[in-house]
């Protein structure tokens, strides 16, 4: 089981004066050059063990800057961004204290809260054991929450909306978002109509936290999420459109299989304005497949 003391703890912690180095396997003194050979093995790596529980390992953030200007790193930058998409959460927090001869994987505790402390946004983190460079993973959320809330009462019953329409329930799930309680709920539902729900909830027990402001997680039978706002985030926090996210594609970065998202500059636009796609940035210009300095 994953825990923590205090939700308040920062749960990774880097070096001093280091911050993409962990501060039990990092090693001062390291070349641009040593980091970023370490980063692509660890990129490989990840996309293998991914593979295994078949979740995408998606390019985004500065890495995806990278991947639009030649599918590489950029030359300046000393990390790679990936993120996971929501319905592959539950997967990812089997991998927690995975580790081999190069990589450890951990798991942060607060992946199953709905807010976050600023100390706390990165959801996952694989490293190297021979010289404290890491991975950060972030999980890509639709705002799949249905927000039953409190209730002095025993039973709650709420109506939803779904984005999808659906005929089968039988095979829907939902989960509470993680508290700290032992309460138990029962969860029943009803599909008024294709594309609206009923959620009647049910504590089965007499122990605290019945007060507390209830979510739930729900997905269908393909583990879609029910629920959403018709855009994804993470919690850094950046939005994007869903459509600019699915449908995944399938391409390369530094020669190792990965994903992108469905539109690679609406993305980039929506989290670094227009000029992000001009091919210049400080002392670099990008001419002829390559970021040369200026200086």
């Amino acid at each position: 089981m994953i825990y923590m003391n205090s939700y308040n703890r920062k749960f990774f912690k880097e070096m001093k004066n280091k911050p993409h180095l962990d501060s039990r396997y990092g090693k001062y003194n390291l070349s641009k050059n040593s980091i970023h050979a370490q980063l692509k093995m660890l990129l490989a790596e990840t996309v293998d063990i991914f593979n295994k529980i078949d979740i995408p390992c998606i390019i985004m953030h500065g890495s995806l800057i990278g991947w639009y200007f030649g599918q590489k790193m950029l030359p300046w930058d000393d990390d790679i961004d990936i993120v996971i998409l929501e319905e592959h959460r539950e997967k990812l927090k089997t991998l927690h204290g995975y580790q081999n001869n190069k990589v450890l994987i951990e798991i942060n505790p607060v992946i199953d809260t709905i807010q976050r402390d600023p100390s706390n946004i990165i959801e996952a983190r694989i490293i190297c054991k021979n010289t404290g460079v890491f991975i950060d993973v972030t999980n890509l959320s639709k705002g799949n929450i249905f927000h039953i809330g409190a209730s002095n009462r025993n039973v709650i019953t709420k109506t939803f909306p779904l984005n999808e329409q659906y005929t089968d329930t039988d095979s829907f799930l939902f989960k509470p978002i993680s508290y700290n309680h032992s309460d138990h709920f029962d969860i029943r539902y009803n599909l008024i109509s294709r594309n609206k729900i009923q959620i009647t909830v049910k504590r089965r027990d007499m122990n605290q936290g019945w007060g507390l402001d209830l979510h739930l997680y729900g997905y269908d039978s393909t583990m879609f999420p029910l629920y959403n706002k018709n855009e994804i985030n993470c919690f850094s926090p950046h939005y994007y459109p869903i459509i600019d996210i699915y449908p995944l594609k399938q391409t390369t970065f530094e020669n190792i299989n990965v994903y992108i998202p469905n539109n690679v500059e609406n993305t980039l636009i929506s989290e670094y304005g227009n000029k992000v796609l001009k091919p210049y940035y400080r002392n670099y210009i990008y001419k002829d497949g390559v970021w040369k300095n200026k200086v």
